[in-house]
């Protein structure tokens, strides 16, 4: 039985409530089940065992936005095949390119959450964030931003929490608050497998990569239901234009797991998405 095969069986038993302290997966300590209150979430962990993506989990489109130009989202760029979901970006005509998105159905507000995944080294931003839209403001918790084929990017974990209030039609990069940080290590590789966790409860927001803390913050902000969503773009005056050599190019997630934290307050705990294509989908520096 393969390492994997077995981390997975264990897993499966930790989600259906059977304790286990702790797993091993490739040589890492694996958190098997985050300490204190809280309830695994089926509906936001996946570790993509099957032949193709789970609608029933994730959308691959949103009705609203077509993608961040020169980028187009194309559903057909996200597939699953030996355990692990690939999201691919390839070129199109005209200088455009065709990019990944890959949604949870479910919004959730609080968690830890940690995924496995392999960047590819190409200038697209390949990202793991949260994402809210209500009719007074958004609000966007960007766990890591990366494009380790850009120079000087190789070792470099971007995260950042973009804050607006009013309108979100008048929203623009003028008016919205942002609190960027850039994290870098010598003996990180996001071209190999790494594990990435992110804690957000109703007081703090924790990053960690390879159970290394990266960041930490107080949560003034982000009290709303949020979507987890995995893309792939186009930065043009941030990470640069991909090469046709570069492409195609694709990150590639071992598993997403997530936990429900249930100290809070109200218990509040996952809920259908209610409209997340609607307004700026994305943040940030260009």
């Amino acid at each position: 039985m393969s390492g994997k095969r077995k981390v997975r069986l264990l897993f499966r038993a930790v989600a259906h409530g059977i304790a286990i302290g702790a797993l091993v997966w490739r040589g890492a300590i694996v958190l098997a089940q985050p300490p204190g209150n809280w309830r695994f979430l089926p509906e936001l962990s996946d570790e993509f065992s099957g032949a193709t993506v789970d609608t029933a989990l994730w959308l691959t489109f949103l009705p609203h936005y077509t993608g961040r130009p020169p980028g187009v989202i194309d559903p057909a760029r996200v597939t699953v095949a030996n355990g692990m979901v690939r999201l691919e970006t390839t070129a199109r005509d005209k200088g455009r390119f065709a990019t990944p998105l890959l949604r949870a159905r479910q919004e959730v507000r609080y968690g830890y959450f940690e995924v496995v995944a392999r960047l590819a080294p190409c200038r697209v931003n390949q990202a793991f964030w949260f994402y809210a839209w209500q009719p007074d403001g958004t609000r966007e918790i960007d766990v890591f931003e990366m494009a380790p084929g850009t120079p000087g990017e190789a070792h470099r974990v971007h995260s950042n929490l973009h804050v607006y209030d009013g309108d979100p039609a008048l929203e623009n990069d003028g008016n919205r608050r942002s609190y960027p940080q850039v994290w870098s290590a010598p003996d990180f590789d996001p071209t190999q497998d790494n594990r990435y966790g992110f804690l957000w409860s109703p007081t703090e927001l924790v990053w960690w990569v390879n159970g290394r803390e990266i960041r930490r913050e107080p949560n003034v902000h982000f009290h709303w239901p949020m979507a987890l969503t995995f893309t792939g773009e186009i930065h043009p005056r941030w990470f640069g234009v991909p090469t046709t050599q570069e492409l195609p190019c694709a990150m590639t997630i071992d598993y997403v797991r997530s936990w429900q934290w249930l100290d809070a307050a109200d218990g509040v705990g996952t809920q259908p998405v209610r409209d997340a294509g609607r307004g700026r989908l994305r943040g940030g520096v260009e």
